[in-house]
């Protein structure tokens, strides 16, 4: 049951008989509307999407006795003149326009559109819906991680880093994988997180954005220690577990990090900065240390400071301490949007520089998103009927808020603005959807790096904090 026959909605499967008999063409759109929690919204995943499901599928294949079968028994008719019309063209009948993957785009905006192109397949469109819909959680991945991005790069900013370009794509770590309920999700999220950092734990995240959008490598890790690294060391031998991390990962040039709460996390940064200082300091390398456990705000401010007493430090240009290049802390417990916003707060007003600090981020940064989010629908906008082209939409007087919008879209700039307008009115204004596949053709396949370069344009100067 891997095959488009049955990646729909149920519902969706009866819908080919109640449309009007003489309607010939549909198309519909999506949109993240106004009621999403975020104002700008970071669009991503469609490449995946059209490639998973459209590209990598061929309906000559399918089985229609077999899915006639289950979409009876199930309870749904089954419109096998419709799937054998696929089955004879050898693709699937459908324009789909969209904003460039990675575009920051305004709420209430469309994002993508999908038109069906065959006489016979105008009930196509709402067919795909429920996968295209999907697109809603990578969008709201991406959304909630850039701005965390932003909140990284003010915190940066307002404590004196001088090499904001090569610390904040790391300061965010994706410690996500295991809290998620499959591989696709994990994978998916984890290439969302990859448009604005580059340091993940999260392996299905690199090798989608290799098999999807051309880039052998777009994230990264480094040797790190768990607990159960260090405690089969046993109590006593836990100084013994620190330096055999150090013997086998700390070289000039690389960087280990290493879990330091098993038993006394205090204990343990008076041990880095005592009997491993100088192995540490003259190793052209850097050790990670991570606290694991306890208040993140007074645990973090607590080793730094302890580790500044061992190790010194440097005041930034606004005043605030920076402990040298040999030696970091991360904190990867229990962290959501708001705690990371606590914990640089309290470390800046106690003149500790956002640098010596970075995060790992797990549930909350892959699982914590919800579809109501970022209020993505799809709806359809307009038809041919009877060689009649018309907009449609729908407008409930019980929910003003869930009107759609009529008529093909076009999404357009101006003054610094960007905003939907019917099709019918764009004249000589460039539309900012694009054509990206159309009767089995993809039309625009882009690489991992233009994507990122996008995701990592625009957006800063609209961030006024986490909400």
């Amino acid at each position: 049951m891997s095959n488009m026959v049955f990646k729909t909605d149920s519902y969706n499967v009866s819908h080919f008989g109640m449309y009007p008999p003489g309607m010939t063409e549909a198309s519909g759109y999506a949109e993240c509307r106004a009621n999403s929690e975020f104002e700008n919204l970071s669009f991503f995943g469609l490449q995946y999407i059209i490639k998973k499901r459209l590209m990598e599928q061929d309906p000559a294949k399918f089985d229609l006795d077999y899915a006639e079968k289950r979409w009876n028994l199930h309870g749904e008719p089954f419109n096998r003149k419709g799937w054998e019309k696929i089955q004879d063209l050898g693709y699937w009948p459908v324009e789909i326009q969209a904003v460039p993957e990675g575009s920051w785009v305004p709420r209430d905006n469309v994002l993508l559109q999908i038109r069906s192109t065959d006489p016979e397949c105008a009930w196509l469109p709402t067919w795909l819906e429920t996968s295209f819909d999907q697109i809603w959680y990578p969008i709201a991945v991406a959304t909630r991680d850039k701005r965390n991005k932003f909140m990284l790069r003010k915190y940066l900013e307002d404590t004196g880093c001088e090499r904001i370009p090569d610390v904040l794509p790391f300061m965010l770590h994706d410690f996500g994988y295991r809290g998620c309920p499959c591989e696709e999700a994990a994978a998916i999220g984890g290439a969302a997180h990859l448009t604005n950092f580059m340091g993940t734990d999260t392996f299905p995240a690199c090798d989608l954005i290799r098999d999807y959008y051309h880039e052998d490598m777009a994230g990264f890790s480094i040797p790190a220690s768990n607990h159960a690294v260090i405690t089969s060391w046993g109590k006593d031998n836990e100084d013994a577990a620190f330096e055999n991390v150090l013997n086998k990962y700390l070289k000039p040039g690389s960087i280990v990090a290493c879990v330091s709460d098993s038993y006394d996390i205090f204990r343990a940064v008076d041990t880095w900065g005592t009997k491993f200082k100088d192995r540490i300091v003259n190793s052209g390398g850097r050790l990670v240390v991570r606290p694991d456990s306890g208040n993140p705000e007074d645990v973090a401010l607590a080793c730094i400071n302890k580790l500044m007493k061992y190790f010194g430090y440097t005041v930034t240009s606004t005043g605030h301490k920076l402990l040298p290049d040999c030696i970091r802390l991360i904190w990867g417990d229990g962290l959501n949007p708001k705690t990371i916003d606590q914990v640089l707060y309290f470390l800046m007003c106690n003149d500790i520089a956002a640098e010596n600090i970075a995060f790992g981020m797990g549930s909350a940064m892959l699982q914590e998103v919800r579809r109501d989010m970022v209020s993505l629908a799809f709806k359809v906008n307009e038809k041919v009927d009877n060689g009649v082209r018309s907009p449609i939409n729908k407008n409930p007087v019980t929910g003003r808020g869930k009107a759609s919008k009529a008529g093909r879209q076009a999404l357009v700039t101006c003054e610094g603005y960007t905003f939907s307008i019917p099709e019918s009115q764009l004249g000589g204004r460039k539309n900012l959807l694009r054509t990206v596949y159309k009767d089995g053709d993809l039309l625009i396949d882009e690489d991992f790096a233009t994507i990122r370069e996008r995701a990592n344009k625009d957006g800063f100067d609209d961030y006024y904090g986490i909400v």
